[in-house]
This record gives structure tokens, C-alpha cells and sequence, in this order.
């Protein structure tokens, strides 16, 4: 899943995610290099002391880059020095101020942090509420991403009903075919899809991507997150072939606007092997979730959820494949994850233990195995009854061999 997130840059107010800004007026990132970091490093150096809001200011498209770079904590730590700055400089109501608590929750959100990422939207909606008046779209920029962050946190009914204030809103004061327009409707489908209604899901990606396409070109990031979109509803609906075309088209997208070692390359990788898996090609399926993992380990903090997602369906398929001892190294990097994230999604830490415990027993370690189904069980007794069957399934399997 690959939400478009909204911040407001130092000239305005906009919207941005992976290489698109969508505000009063289309604009496009270009892809950005170490020579740009350099460059926007150089002016930190010649800005005068005096004018802590110019400092704040070149932070701010620093972090810019770091975040198209993929590289979210060195992008939220500028984002909260050039916030420090713009609070000494004008105090907490101020326009700037707000969309710098959008910046840092756009970070967090990325360093998979969804519960402080929501606290830092909602912070920004109550700053710019005040400055700007509730129906400005600075202040839908703040609602759509807290509408964002229910959605992730579990909750997409609620941030599908503030995704349709957000919409209300970009109407209202751009018209109905603004790109702003476009992204909530890409937005929506998120929701749509968080809900079970792929089809839904897919036909607003669709329309999304026939709206933007003939202005960003075939080749645009944010075409990209299209395809990809389209490729993971796709599968879902058990559309194999639809959905490995649109992925293999994201996949050249973003290789060549992002490099081979972003994080959505790696994502892209992560669906081709859930399609390869589909159609019970295992070894393609293994060597595509590699693909990803190589990239994440990388990319990614060792706790991020993207990390453990593609942790848990590489250890899926080398049990399937009896390579016990792969998924053994696997599942051991994947529980501490899941441990982390235990208060958002304690069923995932009961399904890393079932599957560390299936690693074990694979290599014969019963003893080690039945610590953790046990221990499974206990986690699981106030969750959905089918995780209670799940452990109890693998007690009594272990106990029959």
C-alpha cells in the first residue's frame, strides 16, 4: 500500500508524495541527486544566523530530498531542527509552523510510526485551523493524512469519512479537476481496498491514473504508484497476469526515476512474488521477495513493518519449500518486529510464532517449538477464535509426531 501523503513545502501550500506536488497549481519534483543534497547543504552553511525562518526554509527541501531518497530519519531530523527554528522565529500559530507538524508526521509515517505520525497530523489540523480558517486546503492537506492514518491504524471507515471532507474541500476551492482531486480519489481506493471492495478499490486507481497520465507522462513516479496500486488490487481479485503487467511496468518506473534501492522498488518486488506465488511458481516467488528484502534491509530501519512484511512471506515459502533452516533465520529477525508493533497488531505476533515454531519443529527442535505454540496460545486466547484454532492445530500436530 503506498498512500499519497500531503506537506506543504517553504513556497506554499502542496501536496506530495514520491515525486509528485499537487497544490493550487500543478507542479512536478525532479528527481533529485547527491549533487542537489550538496547544494541545498551548502546553503544551510551561507544562510545568516539572523534569519532562522531562511534556515528552516533550505532544511525543509533537504528533507525534501531525503524523503524522495528514502532516507526518512535523516529527513525527519531537518524537519524537526527547521520546525525548532520556525517556533523561535513566529510561535506556534503560524502557517509555517503547521505544515511543518505535517513534514514530521509524513516522516514518521514512512520510519513506521503510524501512532505518532497521527498525533503530529492532528497537532498540525488544530495549528492551521486557527491560522488559516477549517475549509482552507492547507488544512484538508492535515485531515486527508489523518484520514491516512486511520486507515493504516485499522480503522478505514473513519478515514474514509474524513478523505470525503478532504474532497469537499479541494472542490470547493480548485474545481472538480485539480490533481488534488485526483489524489484523494487515489486515496480512496486505499480505503476501498482496506475494506474488501478491490473492484472498488481498482477503478479508483483507474480513474486515477487516466486523469494524470496525459499530464505527467508515462514514465512519472507517481504513474508508477499507479500501476503498482492497480497491480496489487489486481492480485487480489485473483487477476494474475493484469496484475504482473501493471507491476512489471511500476517496477521500470521506478527503477529509473528512483533508483534500484528505494523502497518502492522493493514493494514492487514484494507483489510480483505474492503473483509468482499465485500460480505456485515458489522459486520465483522466493527469488522476488529476496529482490525485496536485500532493498528493505537497506532502506529501512530493522523494525519497520515493510521490512517485516516481506520477512513473513519469505519465511512462508521456504517452510513451504522444507528450507527449515532459512526460515528459521528468517522468522528470528521477523518476531522482534512483530513484538514491537505487538499494541497495533498483536494477531501478527501470534503468526510469527507459529511460524518460528514451524522453522523449529522442521529441524527437529520439538522442545523449542512447543515454548512458542504455547506461548502462541496464550497471546491468542483473547483474539479472533481463529487464531485459538490455528495454535491448537499445531500443539496437537507437534504431539502427534
Amino acid at each position: 500500500m503506498a498512500l499519497v501523503l500531503a506537506v506543504t513545502l517553504w513556497f506554499g501550500p502542496v501536496g506530495v508524495t514520491r515525486g509528485k506536488l499537487a497544490g493550487a497549481e500543478p507542479v512536478d519534483v525532479v528527481i533529485m541527486t547527491d549533487v542537489a543534497i550538496d547544494d541545498v547543504a551548502k546553503q544551510v552553511a551561507v544562510v545568516p544566523g539572523s534569519r532562522p525562518d531562511l534556515v528552516a526554509d533550505v532544511l525543509d527541501n533537504r528533507a525534501a530530498l531525503y524523503l524522495q531518497r528514502g532516507e526518512y530519519e535523516r529527513a525527519l531530523a531537518d524537519q524537526r531542527e527547521a520546525q525548532r527554528l520556525l517556533l523561535a522565529a513566529h510561535g506556534e500559530l503560524h502557517i509555517e509552523v503547521g505544515n511543518s507538524y505535517v513534514a514530521i508526521g509524513n516522516s514518521l509515517y514512512h520510519l513506521g510510526r503510524a501512532e505518532e505520525a497521527l498525533q503530529s497530523y492532528e497537532q498540525a489540523r488544530v495549528v492551521l485551523e486557527q491560522v488559516v480558517g477549517p475549509r482552507h486546503p492547507t488544512v484538508a492537506n492535515a485531515i486527508q493524512n489523518i484520514g491516512n492514518m486511520q486507515m493504516v491504524m485499522g480503522n478505514p471507515e473513519a478515514g474514509r469519512e474524513k478523505l470525503r471532507e478532504v474532497l469537499a474541500i479541494f472542490e470547493e476551492s480548485f474545481g472538480p479537476d485539480h490533481p488534488a482531486v485526483g489524489q484523494v480519489l487515489f486515496n480512496l481506493g486505499w480505503m476501498a481496498d482496506a475494506m474488501g471492495d478491490y473492484q472498488g478499490a481498482l477503478d479508483s486507481f483507474e480513474q486515477a491514473r487516466a486523469r494524470e497520465l496525459p499530464r505527467l507522462g508515462p514514465e512519472h513516479p507517481l504513474v508508477g504508484e499507479y500501476e503498482a496500486s492497480m497491480g496489487t488490487v489486481a492480485h487480489k481479485l485473483g487477476r494474475e497476469q493484469v496484475a504482473r503487467e501493471h507491476l512489471v511496468k511500476a517496477l521500470a518506473i521506478f527503477t529509473k526515476a528512483l533508483g534500484p534501492d528505494h523502497n518502492n522498488v522493493a514493494r514492487v518486488h514484494n507483489e510480483l512474488g505474492l503473483v509468482e506465488d499465485s500460480e505456485g511458481h515458489t522459486q520465483a516467488a522466493i527469488e522476488q521477495h529476496l529482490a525485496a528484502l536485500r532493498i528493505r534491509r537497506k532502506a529501512l530501519p530493522p523494525d519497520h513493518p515493510e521490512l517485516a512484511i516481506t520477512l513473513d512471506n519469505l519465511a512462508s515459502l521456504r517452510i513451504e519449500a522444507r528450507q527449515f533452516a532459512e526460515a528459521l533465520e528468517l522468522t528470528d529477525e521477523l518476531l522482534p518486529i512483530r513484538e514491537a508493533h505487538a499494541k497495533e497488531n498483536p494477531a501478527e505476533v501470534v503468526d510469527a510464532l507459529l511460524k518460528s515454531a514451524a522453522a523449529r519443529r522442521g529441524l527437529g527442535r520439538r522442545e523449542d517449538a512447543r515454548a512458542l505454540l504455547e506461548r502462541a496460545e496464550g497471546l491468542a486466547a483473547p483474539l479472533d477464535p481463529k487464531w485459538r484454532e490455528r495454535t491448537r492445530e499445531a500443539l496437537a500436530e507437534l504431539g502427534a509426531r
